[in-house]
């Protein structure tokens, strides 16, 4: 059994969950993205014909009416594929190999989180992003199962708000990133 049917008996088994396409190759990946207009879409990086990063290329930036959910997966672990990866827009990364269950509960969590938020996007610097980034944050620690009473929960917040602003601190987490969490939280 080949990954995308696969990921496809896993997924039909969830009733929250309908697959529309499974595409083998980059290329009518793209036609079935525009055609079908899922609401997330399941994208490897490796793929004949056209690649993974070229069809993320394809919805950076595009304001229509209509960009996917996507949920990336990857069998390689390079940091700077990772990263180029959302900057592009991505959601979300999975390294291969993964669990099923945790893709699932993967998907289901972007989405809520799309529907809660559905003008969020870290890469456009408008009123609205900028007032909710705070509380989309919160929003993701909360899912990872972190309180807002834990200690350090507004340093990782804010660690991770930079983050989002300047991807090139996670280059440097302990000479750049930490230093600069410690100055905006007026702390050493």
């Amino acid at each position: 059994m080949d990954l995308c049917t696969s990921i496809k008996a896993h997924l039909d088994k969830n009733s929250r969950l309908n697959v529309v396409g499974i595409s083998n190759d980059g290329e009518s990946g793209k036609k079935d993205i525009m055609s079908k207009k899922p609401d997330v879409v399941i994208l490897d990086i490796l793929l004949p014909e056209r690649d993974g990063l070229s069809i993320l290329e394809d919805f950076k930036g595009t304001r229509t009416a209509y960009r996917p959910i996507f949920i990336v997966l990857t069998a390689v672990g390079q940091e700077n594929i990772t990263r180029r990866v959302l900057e592009l827009g991505a959601e979300y990364v999975i390294l291969k190999p993964f669990n099923m269950e945790i893709l699932i509960k993967r998907i289901i969590e972007q989405f809520d989180l799309k529907e809660k938020y559905p003008e969020t996007d870290f890469f456009v610097d408008n009123s609205y992003v900028i007032n909710n980034k705070e509380e989309y944050i919160s929003e993701i620690l909360h899912r990872v199962g972190i309180p807002t009473n834990l200690k350090g929960f507004n340093y990782l917040k804010t660690a991770i708000r930079l983050c989002l602003e300047d991807y090139s601190l996670l280059d440097s987490i302990t000479k750049l990133l930490y230093p600069t969490v410690a100055e905006a939280c007026n702390s050493t």
